[in-house]
Order: structure tokens, then sequence, then C-alpha cells
């Protein structure tokens, strides 16, 4: 089986921002388009600031910006210093959804690659992932799995990308980088199709709290958005 290589919830829920005049997200969902978006209108303080500023597994900051449907429409911040990476940290990781994003500061590695389910006692293991409430669950298959980097892109604002759902690919960003990128996805998948990467042999179950990040944090993030508009 190859598990596919293409090329190119909060404990406490809060209203999404209301979206300033723009086409539907799903008309959003098509290569380049989404670098029309008035990013003034979205990134605004006054817009992101009732909205939580979650820690993501990945080590970025997650923001949920709106969702029509399939679709939503979010905000990652990798912050210049602080990161708030799962442990163990396995970055290697595909999608239940597609997605189109926009740089709109700093720089990202993004790289694809080829996993392959073998007999053979390979150090790679798959992991399902759930998600509940506040909280993301990594439990263990049987699956081994070869694994092949297949594709690699270096991207700097304002650039574009796409990831189809189900590649499996990590996203790097320097430490000492900030990093911002506008996504709209579109769902694809079912939940059960959403699959890690970890090492063979590893527990049976990790979970990670996807806890707000502190508010001096989050007015630090504010502030450096706004410096883009």
């Amino acid at each position: 089986m190859t598990i596919c290589c293409a090329r190119l919830s909060k404990r406490q829920r809060r209203p999404a921002i209301l979206m300033p005049d723009r086409r539907p997200l799903r008309e959003l969902f098509s290569q380049r388009s989404i670098e029309g978006l008035p990013i003034a209108e979205f990134l605004s303080a006054q817009k992101i600031a009732p909205l939580a500023f979650n820690q993501h597994p990945l080590g970025f900051v997650h923001v949920a910006l709106g969702r029509e449907n399939d679709y939503a429409f979010r905000l990652h911040v990798w912050p210049d210093l602080a990161r708030y990476e799962q442990q163990p940290y396995w970055p290697l990781h595909n999608h239940k959804f597609d997605l189109i994003s926009r740089v709109l500061a700093g720089s990202l590695t993004n790289r694809e690659y080829k996993v392959e389910q073998t007999c053979e006692r390979t150090p790679y293991q798959l992991y399902d992932v759930a998600y509940r409430i506040g909280s993301s669950i990594m439990s263990r298959s049987e699956v081994r799995v070869n694994v092949e980097a297949c594709g690699l892109e270096h991207l700097t604002a304002p650039s574009v990308y796409s990831i189809r759902a189900g590649t499996f690919h990590d996203t790097r960003v320097p430490l000492n980088v900030f990093t911002a990128t506008l996504v709209v996805t579109r769902n694809s998948l079912q939940d059960g199709d959403v699959k890690t990467v970890g090492d063979a042999g590893g527990q049976l179950q990790y979970e990670y709290i996807r806890s707000e990040i502190t508010p001096k944090e989050k007015e630090a993030i504010i502030d450096r958005l706004g410096g883009l508009l």
C-alpha cells in the first residue's frame, strides 16, 4: 500500500470572526485566488483579539477565523522564539483536507514524502490522529512504513502553496523567524484517515492539550501582525 505522495476545538468555544465582504470560501479555493484577499480586514487587532490563540502540536499558534460547511479559514503563526511542539515531536503527517496557504510573513520549508506500508521492521510506524475538544490524540496502529522524501519547497512571503488531502508532509520554520500564513482548507477525507508517522514501538497513545497561549504572547503576536497591515 502506498499512502499518497502528491505534488503539488477548544475547551471553550468562541465565535469565529465576522467575515468582511468577500467571495465564499469555496470560490477562494483555487490556486492563487487567496492572494486577492483584503488581508487588513481579516487581521486587524479588533477582529482577531477576541479569538482563541491555541497551541498546536506541530509548534505553531492556530487561530480559527471562520468556517463554511466543509471549508475553513485559519491563521497559523510561528513566533520567532516560543514554539509549542508536542513531545514526542513527530512532524511528518497528513491532513483530511486540501489546503491553500499564503505566506504573510517570514519563510518556511515544506517537504513531501512517499509513505509505504511494509512487512519489514522499519523504524517508522503510523499513528492514527483523533480530536477531542481541547486536545489531539495519537494512537499507535500496527502499520509499519517506509518513508522517502519526494518534494521540497522553500517559501517566503507572499508565496502561495497547496497540499492535497492525504499527502504526507512536514513544515519547518527556523526558530528565529517570525512566520505567519493564512490558510483555506476543504475537507476531503474522513477523520480516521488522518495519520502521523511516529517511531516504531512508541507508546500506545499520546495526548496533546491544545491550550491557549498566554495573554502576553498573544499581544506580541497581534502587534507583529499589525506591522503587516
